[in-house]
């Protein structure tokens, strides 16, 4: 077999590095034919250059100069062994080296295992999955396959850095008995539609009921809130409307707006029956809709109508973490 057999395409540094520090102002790439065959070269590349399995157009990381992936590198920081991944990817062509952090302590982490395992694909396929949605497919894919893999540097615009640590740590290693990796993308799993439902150990104001405030007079909540709006600190003396406060010689309660908008009330009588309680104006009606992805409602004072957020406090929401490409 040829040393043509063993060639394939990495994204690497125009430049060297001879620091974290100066590695990660690097930005620009170029494409490089590396030989499997040529262990030597390879140690010397992945001591001195960033590298990456994606290929970029001009030699910038950006979205639209995307090219495609050559390979999958598998970045391991805990948990799994050199020894392991040598037995685990006996199967297959790869590349194996250490990283800065190799068998040193880190971030209050005990020294261990640290490396990189690179898996070409077939060369002969040119460069694979050329969009970003199948890109993020294969990352998807790794991460379910290997578990043990940082799934912080499985991003399409993942570059890595080179080993800048103590040099009797630094191993560089290559497997050319094995067959070409290959994987296939992995669809995402479409999310449920955000559902916002209310709190359970909540008691809502409904925009209907009858309030009655401390001198006689009665609101809804509409009309109740241009009255708070004049007010010093927005809040009021008033009947609590869920217990018998209203049969009592004095007010028990106090109902205010808060920053918000929201009307809240608080009644010392009610701790009778179980603590001081309060309770919240009914978030959902009338008047809410969504912008983007928040919920806002319409509120208004005695000169004008706006719209404001719905906070948080009220809702149950599952949490959305956006992607960011990063360089690891």
């Amino acid at each position: 077999m040829t040393n043509e057999a063993f060639e394939f395409e990495l994204s690497v540094s125009k430049v060297g590095a001879i620091s974290k520090e100066k590695a990660g102002v690097i930005t620009e790439v170029t494409t490089k034919s590396v030989n499997l065959s040529d262990q030597m070269g390879l140690g010397t590349l992945f001591s001195t250059r960033l590298y990456g399995t994606n290929l970029w157009n001009d030699g910038k990381i950006r979205k639209h100069n995307y090219v495609g992936m050559t390979g999958i590198c598998i970045d391991v920081d805990s948990d799994f062994t050199i020894d392991q991944a040598r037995e685990l990817f006996a199967p297959y062509r790869y590349i194996l080296h250490t990283t800065t952090s190799h068998q040193t302590a880190k971030s209050g982490k005990p020294a261990c295992d640290r490396f990189r395992v690179i898996l070409p694909f077939d060369p002969k396929d040119g460069p694979q999955f050329k969009t970003l949605d199948e890109a993020e497919g294969v990352f998807r894919a790794v991460k379910n396959r290997f578990p043990f893999a940082d799934v912080a540097t499985l991003t399409p615009a993942g570059k890595f850095y080179p080993f800048l640590g103590d040099e009797s740590k630094y191993v560089c290693e290559v497997n050319t008995a094995g067959e070409w990796f290959s994987i296939k993308p992995q669809t995402a799993t479409p999310k449920p539609p955000t559902k916002h439902t209310r709190k359970t150990d909540t008691e809502y104001i409904r925009h209907d009921q009858t309030l009655t405030l401390a001198e006689g007079t009665t609101h809804s909540l509409e009309t109740l809130r241009p009255l708070l709006h004049k007010v010093t600190d927005h809040k009021l003396p008033c009947y609590c409307p869920f217990c018998d406060d209203i049969n009592s010689a004095n007010a028990s309660a106090t109902i205010q707006v808060t920053a918000d908008s929201f009307v809240q009330l608080y009644c010392a009588h009610c701790k009778s029956i179980g603590g001081q309680a309060v309770y919240i104006e009914d978030p959902i009606e009338p008047s809410m809709f969504m912008i983007e992805d928040h919920i806002v409602r319409v509120a208004k004072n005695q000169n004008n109508a706006y719209v404001v957020k719905v906070s948080d406090d009220y809702f149950k929401k599952d949490d959305v973490t956006p992607k960011k490409w990063t360089c690891s």
